[in-house]
């Protein structure tokens, strides 16, 4: 556990670092996903309420930015984190979104086999959701 607690130690760091990085260019798009990946470091350290601030981040500016695929994938991050939290309902509410945000990605794409591989790419949403 403890080799395993380091290397997420380690990621968070390098997180960091691109995060600074990414500030200075102005890559809204980069950070907010760098934001939403340093949540489950944040959560495996046991740190909780930083895993929580890294992932609302990562919705404000993929909000603020109009990123919906970045926008479900921090929803399909707070899914459990809410879950671990005991807060079903957001739990709820937050897959709910995120699916919603993947459907609508994936109603857009013209060939139905890519429809279909789009789906399956996000699939951890919809075994989540209610939940599991």
């Amino acid at each position: 556990m403890a080799a395993n607690a380091g290397k997420h130690a380690e990621a968070l760091e390098l997180y960091a670092r691109s995060l600074k990085l990414q500030d200075e260019m102005g890559d809204a798009k980069s950070a907010a996903s760098a934001h939403t990946r340093s949540g489950p470091s944040y959560l495996v350290l046991k740190q909780i309420a930083q895993a929580d601030s890294k992932i609302r981040t990562s919705l404000e500016i993929a909000r603020r930015i109009s990123d919906r695929e970045e926008e479900a994938q921090a929803l399909g991050v707070l899914a459990p984190l809410d879950l671990k939290c005991l807060a079903f309902r957001e739990a709820e509410q937050n897959i709910e979104e995120a699916i919603r945000l993947v459907e609508s990605a994936r109603l857009e794409l013209q060939a139905r086999d890519t429809r279909a591989g789009y789906f399956s790419t996000r699939r951890d949403y919809y075994d989540l959701g209610p939940f599991g």
